[in-house]
């Protein structure tokens, strides 16, 4: 039975579990829709498509990291913080405020779109499969795969926790173009 309490404003209180991750994207993609209309419809649509597919795929054939469990709504906010950081200015993107005020954007709207794509896959691969332990992650990885491919067919094959987009290429790029490989200084001394 649900319980819910009615407080003296007549406001209805719901305990968050009760409601699902689902209304999580939906009021993330009404309040995106306000900076980026561009945009948030899509991003709303495939976040909400790979979440529907994913988390009970997550829930039921993967492992996640010993002692470190996840629950839907978590891994979901995850998904929309990262969306929101890197669609945004610090990433080269001009919101509806700076447009009105006559900012001119640094790339063309088609880069812009390609983009959007690229960072809405690598998102869903570092937030619904950052907490799964490596024995599951290739089981992921090949479930997320063509879920992401139908809107972002540019996914490459390989392990897709080796790759990272390029803002100014507007491509997925391998983490180790842009990361130096560890090297192992024993000689080094820390203090």
């Amino acid at each position: 039975m649900l319980f819910r309490s009615v407080s003296r404003c007549g406001m209805v209180y719901l305990e968050p579990v009760h409601l699902g991750w689902e209304p999580l994207i939906v009021t993330w993609g009404e309040r995106f829709q306000a900076k980026y209309p561009q945009h948030a419809d899509d991003m709303a649509k495939w976040a909400m498509d790979v979440c529907v597919e994913m988390i009970p795929f997550i829930r039921e054939d993967c492992n996640e990291a010993p002692g470190i469990p996840t629950m839907d709504a978590n891994i979901v906010t995850a998904y929309l913080r990262m969306l929101t950081t890197f669609v945004s200015k610090g990433h080269g993107f001009i919101d509806a405020e700076d447009l009105a005020e006559g900012d001119k954007p640094i790339r063309e709207p088609e880069q812009d779109a390609q983009l959007v794509k690229l960072y809405t896959a690598i998102s869903a691969v570092w937030s619904l499969g950052g907490n799964i332990h490596e024995n599951s992650r290739k089981r992921f990885v090949e479930k997320i795969r063509p879920l992401l491919q139908k809107f972002c067919p540019e996914v490459p094959d390989g392990d897709l926790y080796m790759k990272a987009v390029d803002d100014e290429k507007c491509c997925f790029i391998e983490i180790s173009s842009i990361v130096e490989g560890f090297k192992d200084r024993k000689s080094t001394r820390l203090n």
